[in-house]
């Protein structure tokens, strides 16, 4: 389960490859395999990771790659939304991907993450695929 954009708990099943991965860091750090146990805990093994945790964790990264990040978690959100077109996805594809509730706001997301001169998404996406 996670919380996505507007506070809306959602369920979606993890793609075969990444709950593997995820089983693999679980059993690697020991962390609890229960169904409802959280897999990234916070602080307390009983509440979720910190969003602002993860954000700090971006920006250090980010930092040390020499990229600007002004909102880091949300920079997620569209190199996820970019990565997705760049294999072919549909407008509606992504829509439903990032919840949005209106086609309008995703076409105007993609609209401006398409149009800008990106020169770390194809850096970004070769890394991934190295790794």
């Amino acid at each position: 389960m996670y919380v996505g954009k507007g506070g809306k708990s959602q369920r979606r099943p993890l793609l075969p490859v990444l709950q593997e991965e995820t089983v693999g860091y679980a059993e690697l750090w020991l962390l609890s395999r229960e169904p409802e146990a959280f897999v990234f805990p916070g602080r307390k093994q009983d509440q979720p990771i910190n969003a602002q945790l993860v954000a700090r964790q971006l920006q250090l990264v980010a930092n040390g790659a020499g990229i600007v990040l002004r909102r880091p978690v949300h920079s997620l959100r569209h190199t996820y939304s970019w990565m997705l077109r760049q294999v072919g996805a549909s407008v509606e594809d992504v829509q439903a991907s990032l919840d949005h509730s209106s086609l309008a706001t995703t076409a105007t997301y993609l609209r401006k993450l398409e149009g800008a001169d990106d020169p770390w998404g194809p850096m970004l996406a070769q890394l991934l695929v190295e790794s």
